[in-house]
C-alpha cells in the first residue's frame, strides 16, 4: 500500500479501510459527521462584535443642470451633481454596445452603463452614451469627455501605467484557439 496521496484524493484516501474492524471505521465516521456538523453550528452562531448597521438611502431627484466640473470634488460628485452618467461604448460591438435604428445602444456594455448610473443616480436611464473608436477612447477618459469607459479594451500592464486612469473589473474574458482536422 502506497503512502503518498495525491493533492487531488479526497479525505476518504486518507482512512482507507486495511482490513481492520468494519465497526471501528464506521464509528470514525460517525464521530466525525458529529464534530464537523458541531464546528458549522458553532461557527454560524459567532457573533460580531461589532454593532450592525442598516444604511437607507433615498435617491435625490434628477437635475438638469449642467456641470462641467465640482471645484476640488471627485468624478462621483461631478456625476451625481450633472444627473447623468457618460458613459464610452463601442456603438457598433454586436451584443456589447449595438446601435439600434432608433438610436438606442443595447448589449453587455450598454446594460452596464445602466447598471452604474442606477447605483450612483438612482435612475438607470440617466446615461448618455458616446461612440468611441478604439484610437478615441481612453483620451475621451483623459479629456473628461466621458466619465467611464465600458468598451473592449484589454488592460495591460504597460497601458496600466501609461494612460494614468484606473481600471475596474473585468468584465468579460476572451481568447483564441487554433483548429485543425
Amino acid at each position: 500500500m502506497s503512502t503518498e496521496i495525491s493533492a487531488g484524493s479526497s479525505l476518504c484516501a486518507l482512512f482507507r479501510h486495511t482490513g481492520g474492524d468494519s465497526h471501528m471505521t464506521s464509528k470514525f465516521w460517525k464521530l466525525l459527521a458529529v464534530v464537523l456538523a458541531i464546528g458549522v453550528v458553532a461557527a454560524a452562531c459567532g457573533s460580531d462584535d461589532e454593532e450592525e448597521t442598516v444604511a437607507t438611502t433615498t435617491a435625490a431627484p434628477a437635475t438638469t443642470a449642467q456641470v462641467e466640473v465640482v471645484a476640488s470634488g471627485s468624478l462621483l460628485d461631478t456625476v451625481q451633481a450633472r444627473g447623468t452618467l457618460n458613459c464610452g461604448v463601442s456603438g457598433s460591438a454586436v451584443a456589447f454596445s449595438d446601435t439600434q435604428p432608433d438610436g438606442s445602444i443595447t448589449g453587455f456594455d450598454a446594460d452596464y452603463c445602466r447598471a452604474v448610473a442606477a447605483a450612483v443616480l438612482g435612475d438607470a436611464g440617466a446615461v448618455d452614451f458616446t461612440a468611441l473608436t478604439a484610437s478615441e477612447r481612453f483620451t475621451a477618459v483623459q479629456t473628461g469627455d466621458v466619465d467611464v469607459l465600458m468598451r473592449n479594451t484589454t488592460w495591460t500592464q504597460s497601458r496600466d501605467s501609461s494612460v494614468g486612469m484606473d481600471f475596474g473589473p473585468t468584465t468579460y474574458y476572451d481568447g483564441q484557439q487554433l483548429m485543425a482536422r
